[in-house]
C-alpha cells in the first residue's frame, strides 16, 4: 500500500524542485516584465495554469494499473513503492507526481511488470489482449516492444483519444514526431512524464586529464562552434593509443583512443543524421541506398573497425567485456560510448575526471547535431486496445504529464543528472544539446539491419552491399505490417 505524505512535505518538496525546473521561471520575461514597468508578481498570478481549466473531475477512487518493463527490471518510473525510495530524490518525485494526479482526480495510481523477461513483453501484452483481459490501462515499456505492439495491433492510436494532445509542452515533439513515422498516427507518447528516454540517448565520454596531456584541448569548444567533426574525432582518436608496456599485445593493460561495442555504427549514423531504415509513400519498409550512406559505411569501416587499428578496442571482440569495462574507468582511454545512463556508474567508480559531449557530426556542412535514441532502454507510453475507459485513461495521463514538469523533470535532469552526477557546467551544457536531439532509427535494435550492421563492426568488414539483397527482403518483412496501422498519406 502506498504511504501518503502530509501536505507540508509536499509543497516544500513542489517548491525546491520547482525552483530548478527548466519549465519553471522565465528570467528573461520577467525582466522584460520589469522594464515595461509590470509587476512580475502580479504578472504571474494573472496566468492562468493549464491544469485549472480543467473541468471538474472525480473518478471515484478508481485504481489507474499501468504496466512497466525495462532491460532493467529495478528502474519502475512510474510508481514505485514510496517505503523503498526514501532518499532516492527521483523516486520522491515520481511518487510526489502521482499524489498530485490522484489528488487533482480522485484516483490511485498503481505500476506492476508488464513482464517476467523484458524481452518477451510483447507476448504477454498480446496474451492478455487475445484474452480480453482489461486490468492494464497504460503500458510504459521500452520503446522498440511499444513499436512492435503498434503493428501487432495491440496499442490504441492515441490521436483518438479526446483527452490527450500531444502539442502540450510536457510532451517530447520532435521525438514522437519520429516515433508517429512522420505521419498522423501516434501509439506511444514521450515527455517529461518518462525520464528513462533521456537516459537511454548515446554520448561520448572523455577522460579530462588524458585529453590535456596529450596536448589536445578539451572538445567543448569545438562542439559550441560545430566543428565536432568524424574527422576531428579521428584525429583525437589516433592520437590517443599507446603501446603501454611495450610488449606489442594490445590488451587491457594498454590505451585506446575509443572504447566502444560493436553497435558502434548504430549509434554513429545517427550521428550523421542517417535514417537507415525508412518507408516509401505505400508504407513499404526500406533501406537507406544513397550515395553518402555507402560512403559513411565505408569511411567508418575503414576509419575504425579494422581488427588491426589499435586505437580501437571494441569491447565484445576477443578481449571481452569484463577486461574491456577497466580501459576507461582505469584511466587509459581517451573516449568511451556509451548512454547517459552510465554517469552515475562513472561518477562512482571512475578517479580520473571526465566530460560528456555528443558523437560528432559527419561534416560541418551537417545543420546539427544529433544523439542516438536506444529503443531498447528508453521507454514509451501508450494504450492497449482493450482499455474501456480511453477518454478517462487521457486525462489520467495528460495530468501525469503535467505534473511532471516541476517534479519528475527538475528532479531526475536538473538535479540529479546535470547537478548531481555530471562533473562540470560544460558537460551539463551538452547534455541539453543532447537531450534536444534525439534521433530515433527503427533500424538500430532488433532487425535485420540492426544485426547486420553490429557483424560488419565485429569482423570490420564491409559486407552491406553483398548482403543488400537478402537484408531488404528481410526487412521488407520484418515491417510489412506497419503500413497497416501508420498513414503514409495514401
Amino acid at each position: 500500500m502506498k504511504k501518503r505524505i502530509t501536505a507540508l512535505t509536499l509543497s516544500v518538496l513542489l517548491l525546491l524542485l520547482s525552483a530548478c525546473s527548466e519549465k519553471g521561471g522565465n528570467t528573461e520575461e520577467t525582466a522584460a516584465s520589469a522594464a515595461a514597468g509590470e509587476d512580475p508578481a502580479v504578472t504571474a498570478e494573472e496566468e492562468t495554469a493549464w491544469i485549472d481549466t480543467l473541468p471538474a473531475e472525480d473518478f471515484g477512487g478508481i485504481t489507474f494499473n499501468i504496466a512497466w518493463s525495462t532491460p532493467n527490471l529495478s528502474w519502475n518510473e512510474i510508481a514505485p513503492d514510496a517505503d523503498e525510495i526514501a532518499g532516492d530524490l527521483v523516486g520522491e518525485a515520481v511518487h510526489q507526481r502521482n499524489l498530485l494526479t490522484e489528488d487533482r482526480l480522485n484516483i490511485s495510481i498503481t505500476a506492476q511488470p508488464a513482464t517476467q523477461f523484458w524481452t518477451t513483453v510483447n507476448t504477454d501484452i498480446k496474451n492478455l489482449v487475445l484474452a480480453g483481459d482489461t486490468s492494464i490501462d497504460a503500458y510504459g515499456v521500452s520503446t522498440w516492444f511499444m513499436f512492435k505492439a503498434s503493428i501487432d495491433g495491440l496499442l490504441c492510436n492515441l490521436d483518438t483519444v479526446e483527452t490527450l494532445d500531444l502539442s502540450h509542452d510536457w510532451w517530447e515533439h520532435g521525438l514522437n514526431e519520429m516515433m508517429s513515422l512522420n505521419g498522423a498516427q501516434h501509439y506511444m507518447a514521450n515527455g517529461m512524464i518518462n525520464y528513462l528516454d533521456d537516459y537511454a540517448i548515446s554520448c561520448l565520454y572523455f577522460n579530462k586529464p588524458l585529453c590535456t596531456d596529450l596536448g589536445l584541448e578539451h572538445p567543448y569548444e569545438l562542439v559550441r562552434n560545430g566543428e565536432w567533426t568524424l574527422d576531428k574525432f579521428l584525429a583525437y582518436v589516433d592520437a590517443s593509443s599507446a603501446d603501454l608496456d611495450g610488449n606489442g599485445i594490445w590488451d587491457e593493460n594498454d590505451r585506446y583512443g575509443l572504447v566502444e561495442n560493436s553497435g558502434l555504427l548504430n549509434r554513429f549514423l545517427p550521428s550523421f543524421g542517417t535514417q537507415v531504415v525508412g518507408f516509401d509513400e505505400n508504407g513499404d519498409g526500406t533501406i537507406n541506398q544513397s550515395e553518402i550512406f555507402f560512403e559513411q559505411l565505408d569511411r567508418m569501416t575503414n576509419a575504425l573497425l579494422d581488427p588491426l587499428y589499435a586505437p580501437v578496442l571494441l569491447r565484445d571482440r576477443a578481449l571481452g567485456y569484463e577486461k574491456a569495462d577497466t580501459v576507461f574507468p582505469g584511466g587509459r582511454a581517451l573516449f568511451f560510448g556509451e548512454m547517459v545512463n552510465s554517469i552515475t556508474t562513472f561518477r562512482e567508480t571512475m578517479d580520473p575526471d571526465f566530460g560528456l559531449i555528443p558523437y560528432p557530426k559527419y561534416t560541418e556542412e551537417q545543420a546539427q547535431y544529433y544523439s542516438s535514441y536506444n529503443t531498447a532502454w528508453g521507454t514509451s507510453y501508450g494504450f492497449p486496445v482493450t482499455n474501456p475507459e480511453l477518454n478517462r485513461s487521457g486525462r489520467i495521463i495528460e495530468v501525469m504529464g503535467y505534473y511532471s514538469m516541476d517534479t519528475i523533470y527538475p528532479a531526475s535532469i536538473e538535479k540529479n543528472i546535470l547537478t548531481k552526477t555530471v562533473r562540470d557546467e560544460e558537460s551539463s551544457d551538452m547534455l541539453r544539446l543532447m537531450f534536444e536531439c534525439k534521433f530515433y532509427e527503427l533500424g538500430s535494435w532488433g532487425t535485420s539491419v540492426y544485426g547486420n550492421l553490429c557483424g560488419m563492426a565485429s569482423s570490420g568488414k564491409n559486407n552491406f552491399v553483398s548482403s543488400l539483397k537478402s537484408i531488404v527482403k528481410i526487412n521488407a518483412k520484418e515491417f510489412d505490417a506497419v503500413k497497416n496501422y501508420y498513414d503514409f498519406g495514401n
